[in-house]
């Protein structure tokens, strides 16, 4: 392989491990915010039985 091709296919290691990363960071974001407003309806409603 010549050091073109060795540039060319690192490059491509790299932006591909970050895109994974930046997946895997979205999707725990978004559990945790699905987690979050379950628990906010949650409390809502405790406090609309409780009125």
């Amino acid at each position: 392989m010549n050091d073109r091709e060795e540039k060319k296919r690192r490059f491509t290691l790299i932006i591909n491990q970050q895109v994974l990363t930046n997946r895997r960071e979205e999707l725990q974001r978004r559990l945790e915010l699905e987690k979050f407003i379950k628990a906010c309806e949650a409390l809502y409603e405790k406090n609309r039985r409780n009125s």
